[in-house]
């Protein structure tokens, strides 16, 4: 699936499931370091290099560097090659390193900072659901949709029919629903829900502490 989302456009999700590619994609167990392997993340022209020739070979990487046209600058396609001998030259001498147990500190004072129209239990469960592994191509094709509209038709999907399951205004179970995930009143739950992922997602912060790992001109700068 490297070309994109797009490669089974014409394909319904039933067909999808069944083809090679980005919906079969899956991660066998949490990202982290295999034993024996470094214990340091390393940013570099090196590392650059060797990840490129490792997927394409030498020779195909001199002709990217030194020939390759196929590319457009400024709107207008190149007539020339970039006239490059090593990766060097596009991203500088310097390394970027960062250890694993310096990774894993930044991860533990992540927070999450949502507007008023995502409570938090409310925003809680909706990523839950759109992130699952078998979830999340669905859902990224319909980003755009109100999350009310999800909660209409003869077919609704898991996300829908969460919606739904606040959507009756008088019903004492909705009522409830609506509650325990945050709502102060009808009209907030609506409010939100007439919005779609993509509107939604303007009212996260996450805050956590990083580096820039370049600097002036794209190149590669060392971690301060």
């Amino acid at each position: 699936a490297s070309r994109g989302h797009y490669d089974y456009a014409e394909q319904t999700d039933a067909e999808r499931k069944k083809l090679p590619g980005l919906a079969a994609v899956r991660l066998r167990g949490r990202l982290g370091w295999a034993a024996g392997k470094s214990r340091v993340l390393e940013i570099s022209a090196e590392k650059v290099e060797q990840h490129v020739c490792g997927m394409y070979g030498e020779q195909e990487l001199k002709f990217l560097l030194r020939d390759w046209k196929d590319f457009k600058m400024y709107g207008e396609r190149a007539n020339e090659g970039l006239g490059v001998e090593h990766v060097s030259e596009i991203f500088g001498e310097e390394k970027f390193q960062i250890s694993f147990e310096e990774l894993q500190e930044m991860e533990k004072v992540i927070r999450v900072f949502t507007g008023p129209d995502l409570p938090q239990r409310f925003y809680l469960h909706l990523v839950g659901i759109v992130s699952k592994d078998s979830n999340i191509q669905y859902y990224f094709e319909r980003r755009a949709v109100p999350l009310v509209w999800l909660a209409q038709g003869a077919t609704v999907c898991v996300l829908g029919k969460f919606i739904k399951s606040m959507l009756y205004k008088d019903t004492p179970d909705a009522q409830k629903q609506r509650k325990l995930f945050g709502f102060r009143s009808y009209k907030h739950f609506l409010r939100t829900v007439q919005q779609s992922l993509t509107e939604l997602s303007t009212q996260v912060c996450v805050a956590c502490p990083g580096y820039f790992f370049v600097g002036n001109d794209n190149q590669i700068v060392k971690k301060p």
